[in-house]
């Protein structure tokens, strides 16, 4: 049986080296001398970081979903030769790789299934763009290194887009989600809950801003709001403890940027680093105030030394404040919202429906603003 306390709606083989040279492939020699005590090596499931715990600590992507500023063609093209190993032989043959779904969303007229799960959105109503989702059952099949080597090719597909226009235009993207799993980590979902119960904590979620569940299957706690930039789930129902750090908007951007710039040695000190600027487990009552506190010494063994982060990619971001304004919308109008179901007797689901032949060309651009801040 099932039980939550919540607050708010809200493996691996031996390892395989990646290459030595090219692109992420480069990324034994951008290795600095700090961090190569912490990195074993990159696997092509995950990156291994060395600690006191028999199942070292496995640090890997698990959900990319990006935009890209450019035609279907050319995305599907670097999705292809970078990530799935397969080069098209003529770029036109994209849609019989990418098929065809019938369906739209996200303001896209079509969405195409591709191999593994991947979706492609394309053909908006306005501008040139295209959004992939990349899920982590892929990534898990194709490994660490093929996710890499896509992002870094995206970043050389910014210099020009000569499927465009024979002038050549500036390409750009960012990812909107960005997920990063820790595998093996030295806690579980349970010591985490009795520290956050504890007030042993520094998190910049809200107090109540959790979710606990238990089951026969494992225990999970949630910490902080999906419709925020960060969101935390710890979970053991694999055997072993996963921590997912969750980001979207602007701080998946940021650290999607860090990514794709194939700085791999700093890559999980930088994950780890915001990881810790969003969460730390703390003894509250040490240190004369929460933000000097010492860490508990279950996840001052997870840290490893690596120190919180200082950037803040959420500063300025308009796709934050969307979500910030529905938040507090939703705060206001959810129990009138509740007076109408219960009152009248009827679904608001079916009230919507009927109401969407009324939608303005205003209400279907709050709509989209809302899709692409959930990323």
């Amino acid at each position: 049986m099932d039980t939550s306390a919540s607050h708010t709606p809200d493996s691996t083989g031996e390892p395989t080296p990646a290459p030595a040279t090219g692109g992420p492939r480069a990324l034994a020699r951008g290795a600095g001398e700090g961090a190569a005590a912490l990195l074993l090596s990159v696997t092509n499931r995950r990156v291994i970081v060395a600690n006191d715990n028999p199942d070292p600590v496995q640090v890997g992507i698990h959900w990319v979903s990006l935009t890209a500023f450019t035609n279907p063609s050319n995305l599907v093209q670097c999705v292809m030769e970078a990530f799935l190993r397969q080069p098209l032989a003529d770029v036109e043959d994209w849609n019989k790789v990418f098929v065809d779904s019938g369906k739209s969303g996200r303001q896209y007229k079509k969405i195409f299934v591709g191999p593994l799960g991947l979706r492609l959105y394309a053909y908006p109503g306005t501008q040139l763009h295209c959004h992939l989702e990349i899920p982590g059952e892929a990534i898990e099949q194709m490994g660490q290194a093929a996710i890499l080597e896509l992002l870094s090719s995206l970043n050389e597909l910014t210099g020009v887009d000569i499927a465009v226009s024979p002038d050549a235009r500036p390409v750009n993207w960012r990812c909107t989600r960005l997920d990063i799993a820790f595998d093996h980590v030295p806690f579980s979902p349970r010591q985490c809950y009795d520290a956050w119960q504890r007030e042993d904590v520094r998190c910049a979620a809200n107090r109540d801003s959790y979710k606990w569940i238990e089951s026969e299957t494992g225990n999970t706690l949630y910490i902080g709001s999906r419709l925020s930039g960060r969101f935390v789930r710890i979970y053991d129902r694999r055997g072993f403890t996963r921590l997912e750090f969750e980001l979207k908007g602007r701080w998946a951007a940021g650290i999607g940027d860090v990514v794709a710039a194939v700085q791999f040695a700093a890559w999980r000190d930088v994950g780890l680093g915001h990881l810790r600027q969003f969460l730390d487990f703390v003894a509250r009552d040490t240190g004369g105030s929460i933000s000097r506190a010492d860490l508990l010494p279950w996840w001052a063994i997870f840290a490893e030394r690596v120190e919180r982060a200082t950037e803040r990619f959420d500063r300025g971001d308009a796709g934050m404040d969307v979500l910030a304004k529905v938040k507090r919308f939703l705060t206001r109008m959810l129990p009138s919202m509740c007076v109408f179901r219960e009152g009248l007797r009827v679904s608001l689901d079916d009230l919507c429906d009927a109401s969407e032949s009324r939608l303005t060309d205003k209400h279907l651009q709050k709509i989209a603003e809302l899709q692409r801040a959930l990323g």
